[in-house]
């Protein structure tokens, strides 16, 4: 018995020991962490590869008068997340002649996507559905209640309503529920349509970058990200969160002198001169070159 106690006496005091012992490294580890000198910086970086340009879609899709059946929408609020994710809701109205009258408005959700691939261009696909309404122009009880279901499938081509531009173009099909000028639950022609919102844009990232011998860390409103520093090249990579939710991008490339002027002292530190960028943005495959003319890093102090 007495045996026994010595020994868990003597077990006790081992991990007591050890315990101490990892307590010890943590606190080295911490405070040489502690110790490591940091950088705090804003990296811009632009890209103007036709390869780092992505597609957003805001707004609903018009038709374009090649048909007689007229689709417009207004006080539309449309958005397009960090995953290409497409939705919002909004007013439409449909025309079914030249004069206009009669005429139907709907209140609709949108719910759609845009995606490209390395093999696949950009696509756009929007569903939109809702509830309302025909009248005739008479103020008489001509109302009719309806409802619509619409779908809309393009890609990136001229605008048909401004040939100067370049916007999301393609298809609008779908049915309307409910007596209407095309008779009872009519199937509606397809008619071509444009986003007139639609815009195209080149990635261009701008975050603040906490940055010490070997690590990076950045802070940004709709991303964040983790890197590394090896001798003169980095690595990082930054993922989206909130609306940027979903986009997912690297990037590498060698590390420079750079010379801010702070006050009347010249402060150098290193940053990336070069970046190579690869990842998806808003759904949408994209890559890139940055030369170092198109990187600037600003000292934050």
């Amino acid at each position: 018995m007495l045996k026994s106690a010595l020994k868990y006496c003597v077990d006790m005091r081992k991990i007591k020991i050890t315990v101490l012992a990892l307590s010890i490294c943590a606190l080295t580890t911490t405070a040489l962490r502690a110790a490591d000198p940091l950088t705090a910086y804003n990296l811009d970086i632009r890209y103007t590869n036709n390869s780092a340009q992505y597609w957003s879609v805001n707004g609903g899709p018009t038709t374009t008068g090649t048909s007689f059946l007229g689709v417009f929408p207004s006080g539309s609020s449309v958005q397009t997340d960090g995953s290409g994710r497409i939705s919002g809701s909004g007013e439409l109205t449909v025309t079914y002649n030249t004069s206009g009258l009669p005429y139907s408005v709907f209140y609709v959700d949108y719910v759609g996507r845009v995606f490209s691939s390395a093999t696949v261009p950009t696509t756009v696909t929007l569903l939109a559905k809702g509830r309302g309404y025909s009248v005739d122009g008479s103020g008489q009880a001509t109302a009719i209640n309806n409802s619509i279901s619409l779908k809309f499938i393009g890609a990136p081509g001229v605008n048909p309503l401004n040939k100067n531009q370049t916007k999301i173009v393609g298809n609008l099909s779908g049915k309307i529920f409910g007596a209407t000028p095309l008779g009872n639950n009519p199937t509606l022609p397809a008619v071509q349509a444009v986003f007139t919102s639609s815009s195209a844009g080149f990635v261009r990232v701008t975050p603040d970058v906490l940055q010490s011998g070997r690590r990076m860390q950045l802070f940004d409103s709709s991303y964040a990200g983790l890197g590394t520093i090896s001798g003169s090249t980095y690595k990082f990579t930054g993922r989206g969160y909130g609306l940027g939710r979903g986009a997912l991008l690297t990037f590498s490339g060698f590390m420079g002198a750079y010379t801010n002027t702070i006050g009347t002292n010249a402060v150098g530190f290193t940053a990336p001169i070069s970046a190579d960028l690869k990842g998806k943005v808003l759904g949408q495959i994209v890559s890139g070159t940055a030369a170092p003319n198109q990187i600037n890093p600003d000292l934050i102090y």
